[in-house]
C-alpha cells in the first residue's frame, strides 16, 4: 500500500518513536495520534525534536502499548471521503470534504461532510470525474481498495477512505490515503440515507448527502425529526441524529440533483432522555 498512502510510522516503544519521528521530521512538522481516538482527537502535532522528546519522555507507558501512530503533519489540507457502501440490491460509491470544528476544549475535531453519492461502485465513481486532485483522490482510494481486499481477503459491504491532501514542511503537495474504516463511521448514516433515497427514486443517479457537526445551542431545522437516541446504543453518548430532507420525486438525471441534511449532535453533550422518539424516514 505504500504507493497510495503517505509515509507513517507505527511504534511499541519510546526508542522506536524517536527514531521514526525523527526520521519524518526531516520533511517537515509531524503528528502523534492515538490508534483508539476518534474524529480527530487524541493527537499531538511536533514541530521538531526538542519537543518530539520532551512529548515522548512525559507520555505515560500506556500511548505506546496499542501502537502509537506517528505521521506528516500537512498544512494546507483537505481530507476527501471516498467510500463505497452496499445494502441488499443497492449499491453505492461517494466522494467528499470533510470539515473541522471546534470541541468543547477548543480542539478542531471530526465536523461533519459532504457527499456527492452515485450509483455503482468506486471505479464506476472515478470515470465520471474530471482530471485533478479529487480524481487522484478517488484513484488512490480504489486502488487501495483493491490490493488491501487482495492480501487479506477482506469482505466489506461498507468501506470508507479519508484521502488527505496538503503541503509538507518544503512546501510540496503531497497526497495519501489517510485511513480506512470497514465499519459503522461517522459518514455510515449519511450514507444509508443515500441508499435509501436511491431505493425510493429508480430514476436517479446522484444526489449529495450533507453530514454535519451541530452544537446544541444552534437552531435545529423546523423539519427534523430524532432518529434515534444513541445512549442505547454501544457507543459513547452522543446526543440525537436528526435528519432534514425534502420530499424526494424521481428525478431523472439531467434534473438539478437534490440534497439532504443530516446534522449530528457534539459528542460530549449529555444524553437524550430514554423518552426520545423514534421517527421513521
Amino acid at each position: 500500500i505504500r504507493p497510495w498512502t503517505l509515509p507513517v510510522s507505527s511504534v511499541l516503544a519510546r526508542a522506536d518513536a524517536r527514531a521514526a519521528g525523527r526520521a519524518l521530521l526531516r520533511d517537515g512538522g509531524i503528528r502523534f495520534k492515538c490508534p483508539c481516538a476518534r474524529g480527530g482527537m487524541g493527537q499531538q502535532p511536533i514541530a521538531d525534536t526538542s519537543s518530539q522528546d520532551a512529548w515522548i519522555d512525559a507520555a505515560d507507558d500506556a500511548a505506546f502499548v496499542a501502537g502509537l501512530v506517528i505521521e506528516l503533519d500537512l498544512s494546507e489540507t483537505t481530507t476527501y471521503s471516498v467510500g463505497a457502501s452496499k445494502l441488499r440490491n443497492e449499491r453505492i460509491a461517494y466522494h467528499g470534504e470533510q470539515r473541522v470544528v471546534p470541541d468543547h476544549g477548543g480542539n478542531l475535531v471530526y465536523g461533519g461532510s459532504r457527499l456527492r453519492g452515485r450509483r455503482g461502485k468506486l471505479e464506476e465513481l472515478r470515470a465520471g470525474l474530471d482530471p485533478g486532485e479529487l480524481a487522484d483522490a478517488v484513484a488512490l482510494a480504489t486502488a487501495y481498495d483493491r490490493a488491501v481486499r487482495a492480501a487479506y481477503g477482506v469482505l466489506a459491504t461498507r468501506c470508507n477512505y479519508d484521502v488527505i491532501a496538503g503541503r509538507d514542511g518544503e512546501g510540496r503537495r503531497r497526497i495519501g490515503v489517510l485511513e480506512q474504516s470497514w465499519r459503522f463511521g461517522g459518514a455510515s448514516m449519511a450514507e444509508l440515507l443515500a441508499l435509501e433515497r436511491f431505493r425510493q427514486c429508480p430514476g436517479l443517479d446522484a444526489l449529495v448527502v450533507k453530514l454535519f457537526v451541530k452544537n446544541p445551542a444552534d437552531r435545529t431545522p423546523s423539519a427534523a425529526y430524532t432518529l434515534a437516541a444513541l445512549e442505547r446504543i454501544a457507543l459513547p453518548p452522543v446526543g440525537e441524529v436528526m435528519l432534514r430532507g425534502e420530499r424526494m420525486p424521481t428525478y431523472s438525471p439531467a434534473a438539478a440533483m437534490p440534497t439532504v441534511m443530516l446534522p449530528v449532535m457534539l459528542p460530549d453533550i449529555p444524553p437524550l432522555p430514554a423518552q426520545s422518539r423514534l421517527v421513521p424516514i
